[in-house]
């Protein structure tokens, strides 16, 4: 159930960014607000004991080297997107599941089985079609390093989330931890804001409040709901990743699809065949 939520989660994030382009508003500072949102709900439900928790933590450290982490890579994202279309970016975000994977083989001793294999590599093979298009043809081999960087560091992140679970949170920690990482996020954001004001002279209005309410309570149970899948111990970390990331190209296609009226190529109706059966595979793997 938690990674269901995860999935829902993460998905209407997808659909929010969507809804902002057609709004044509300014997204960065939508997200700038969006993190102290998300931030501001794991405070409110943590209560008076907040502060002092964090404070006596040992992951507080880690955790606010990951909310800066998450700042730079939206930024990096944005400029790949820029450079190398939407399609190569998104592709280069989603196939980096495979680092996490390899983590947990190595790190964690989780069970090699033909079947996840299977799974594993149907649920990458998935994900390129799904994400692929005419964009990700033409714009191949324009700055690789640019979604090399975009695929190490999202890797590198949720290995991080994973190792920062495993290592440091106890089963009271997490709403505190996932608190921690958007307010790091926000006050980087807020900086760089801040800097871009002086050049730009965008300001935030009550739409932009709005948007980043909703996208920052989407976003706290995002990765709110990841921690408790990864620390309930039901499915292990190289069979929850892909689940987690076939889950949301998923859920993300049929809302685009659904909300958006967005036409099915036979590249995404291939991908999604793949990816159900990619589903199922894992789900037996477990």
């Amino acid at each position: 159930i938690y990674l269901l939520f995860s999935i829902l989660s993460t998905s209407a994030i997808f659909v929010i960014f969507k809804w902002l382009g057609k709004l044509q508003t300014n997204t960065f500072l939508v997200i700038v607000l969006n993190y102290i949102f998300a931030g501001a709900i794991g405070w409110i439900m943590e209560g008076g004991g907040f502060v002092d928790k964090v404070i006596q933590s040992n992951w507080a450290a880690v955790t606010v080297l990951l909310g800066a982490c998450f700042v730079g890579m939206f930024y990096l994202m944005a400029v790949t997107t820029h450079r190398s279309g939407t399609s190569s970016t998104v592709t280069a975000n989603k196939m980096s599941v495979v680092i996490p994977v390899a983590a947990a083989f190595l790190l964690y001793d989780d069970d090699v089985s033909i079947l996840k294999i299977l799974g594993i590599t149907l649920a990458l093979i998935g994900i390129f079609l799904v994400t692929r298009s005419k964009q990700t043809e033409r714009n191949q081999g324009r700055n690789v390093w640019l979604l090399i960087l975009i695929f190490a560091g999202s890797g590198m992140i949720d290995t991080i989330i994973k190792l920062i679970e495993q290592k440091y949170l106890s089963g009271t920690d997490v709403i505190a931890f996932t608190s921690v990482l958007f307010l790091t996020a926000f006050v980087m954001g807020m900086l760089i804001v801040l800097l871009q004001l002086k050049k730009t002279r965008r300001t935030f209005n009550a739409r932009m409040i709005f948007l980043g309410l909703l996208l920052g309570i989407v976003n706290f149970g995002s990765i709110y709901f990841l921690v408790l899948a990864l620390k309930h111990g039901g499915i292990q970390s190289s069979v929850l990743f892909p689940l987690n990331n076939i889950g949301i190209v998923i859920t993300a296609t049929v809302f685009s699809i659904l909300l958006f009226k967005e036409q099915l190529s036979s590249f995404k109706i291939a991908g999604i065949v793949v990816s159900i059966v990619s589903l199922l595979v894992l789900m037996l793997a477990t």
